[in-house]
């Protein structure tokens, strides 16, 4: 693990590119109804600017944080794979405890799980074909 040679532009693009990707995925073509469903009583009605913000931010540390992971010119299969299990392993569960506890449904970790499984494998398919 280094945090030298990272490609920020890199970062960037899998920041924006996953940022979007939750833009798609919680869209009325994909999950949002499923998702509003699973919240129940729960389901925002407006996000605040700053939900957007910050949601851009946390972007930016995980797409920084699995290309410090994958180190300088990772692999591809081996960025994907461990974007996935990323995805997988850490966010998933770290969700699915917090969702145990909160009383929240096997479906919305589904949904939530998923978006984040995709998001990860995206960020290291970006960091590996992205040569500085």
């Amino acid at each position: 693990m280094s945090f030298s040679g990272i490609n920020y532009w890199a970062v960037l693009a899998a920041t924006v590119l996953g940022y979007l990707l939750g833009a798609f995925w919680y869209s009325r073509k994909m999950f949002l109804k499923a998702w509003n469903n699973a919240l129940g009583d729960q389901a925002p009605i407006k996000h605040s600017i700053l939900a957007y913000i910050f949601a851009f931010i946390f972007q930016l540390i995980s797409a920084y944080g699995l290309a410090v992971l994958l180190g300088q010119s990772p692999a591809l299969l081996t960025a994907l794979w461990i974007g996935f299990w990323v995805g997988l392993f850490f966010v998933t569960t770290a969700l699915g405890i917090n969702y145990v506890f909160s009383n929240r449904s096997l479906r919305l970790l589904f949904i939530d799980g998923g978006y984040h499984i995709v998001k990860f494998v995206l960020y290291g398919f970006i960091i590996a074909i992205w040569r500085k």
